[in-house]
């Protein structure tokens, strides 16, 4: 056995090169070096099992039986290799197995700036694979290396209002959801990222209240997971439907946490990293706008598509064409939307917005433009659409320059003046 030790600068964040080993399409992508149609079944916490596979010209699989040893969320993997798998058979027993096993392939992210990741990997590698691996593994990372610095970084996400209770919030969600993550806080606003999708929690104070009308769905993945969150979440919270088997799923729950914010749980898994996806509910007379509201978004935002659509059973008594549930991508980031047949007292308010970052002044005057039409303005790039779904319009480094204790106070007073962000005054602020 010999130790394979590999290294590259990343110009990405660490959080960005975690998605690239993590995600199960993006995996693909840099392990196809080592193996053509390379994929993986299991998980990437600390416990998890895990097979690296590949389907070989028989159609059977072959690859490596392994756990997750250690996961450190964003900056450290370590993984114990126990055993191969041939023709489809499992081997972790046998003498030729432990004469080597366990092994370990070890991925550490430091960080060198924001945007910048130092990646290693040091593995274990059998005498007869060395060769092949010190050849192969430059060429993984350069797959990286191009995956992680060309990733869409959250450009769309969501924002809950809070009264003051941000901060407490967002310490909440970091004992429930996996690869949690805290990249800025203060006061008023704490921005983070969990279950592969960003977030952003502010106190706006008790002007608005958060309403079904927006909720997120956890694709869980598993019994034991579905269960764990759940028995969290509702503690000093609401079941709005309980854990369940129902027509749609074979089990599913509804909850309002106790901050009042929704959460959809679902045992199904999803082919993303993204884990967590926020959820529009369109209610009363907007029941039968939903494809006409997917079709709005996916036409204005860049990079976008539908994933699929469900129209209602002709039982529903709703008009041809009605859609009971829709999942689309705006600019990468997975959305779904529902319907209600039933009559309901709530619909979207500001508690829940949808913020967009935009790079130049062109990007805030177009979004601005097309997503309020035929809905509202208000201010600091505050905006309601023809739906009744508020959006955020916001250059990207405004969090930047909010965060430097020096400018805060002046860029505050700066925008407060604004409708639509105008970058200029910001910067020579």
């Amino acid at each position: 056995m010999k130790k394979l030790n590999q290294e590259i600068i990343i110009n990405a964040s660490r959080t960005s090169v975690w998605k690239t080993i993590t995600d199960p399409n993006l995996y693909k992508v840099w392990a196809s070096v080592f193996t053509s149609n390379s994929y993986y079944e299991g998980g990437w916490h600390k416990g998890d099992a895990i097979r690296f596979l590949a389907i070989n010209a028989h159609g059977k699989k072959h690859g490596m039986v392994s756990e997750i040893s250690v996961s450190t969320y964003p900056s450290y993997i370590s993984i114990k290799h126990l055993g191969y798998i041939a023709d489809g058979v499992e081997d972790t027993t046998s003498d030729a197995i432990k004469s080597w096993a366990p092994a370990y392939e070890n991925y550490s992210l430091t960080e060198i700036s924001s945007t910048q990741t130092l990646f290693k990997v040091d593995m274990d590698v059998e005498d007869n694979y060395y060769e092949m691996m010190l050849d192969k593994w430059p060429q993984a990372m350069e797959k990286m290396k191009d995956l992680s610095e060309n990733q869409i970084d959250y450009p769309i996400y969501t924002c809950m209002w809070f009264n003051a209770e941000a901060k407490e919030a967002t310490t909440f969600y970091s004992t429930i959801f996996h690869n949690f993550a805290l990249h800025s806080q203060n006061d008023f606003v704490s921005s983070f990222e969990m279950g592969g999708n960003k977030f952003m929690a502010m106190n706006g104070g008790p002007m608005y209240k958060m309403t079904p009308a927006m909720s997120y769905f956890v694709y869980c993945g598993g019994n034991s997971e579905i269960e764990r969150i759940y028995s969290l979440l509702i503690k000093g919270g609401m079941v709005i439907m309980p854990l369940d088997k129902y027509d749609w799923s074979s089990k599913y729950a509804w909850v309002q946490d106790k901050f009042g914010v929704n959460w959809q749980l679902d045992i199904d898994p999803v082919n993303s990293s993204q884990k967590i996806v926020p959820c529009l509910l369109f209610v009363n007379q907007k029941n039968t706008l939903v494809n006409e509201a997917v079709n709005f978004y996916t036409a204005i935002i860049k990079n976008s598509s539908t994933i699929m659509q469900a129209p209602y059973h002709s039982s529903a008594n709703m008009p041809q064409g009605s859609i009971l549930f829709a999942q689309y991508k705006l600019n990468g980031v997975i959305f779904n939307t529902m319907s209600s047949t039933m009559h309901h007292d709530y619909d979207f308010t500001p508690a829940n917005s949808i913020v967009i970052e935009c790079k130049t002044q062109e990007e805030i005057d177009y979004y601005w433009e097309k997503l309020g039409e035929g809905g509202s303005h208000s201010r600091c790039g505050w905006l309601t659409d023809r739906y009744g779904v508020s959006w955020q319009v916001i250059p990207d480094f405004l969090s930047r320059l909010t965060s430097d204790p020096a400018k805060a106070p002046a860029v505050i007073k700066a925008f407060s003046q604004m409708t639509k962000f105008e970058i200029e005054p910001l910067l020579n602020v």
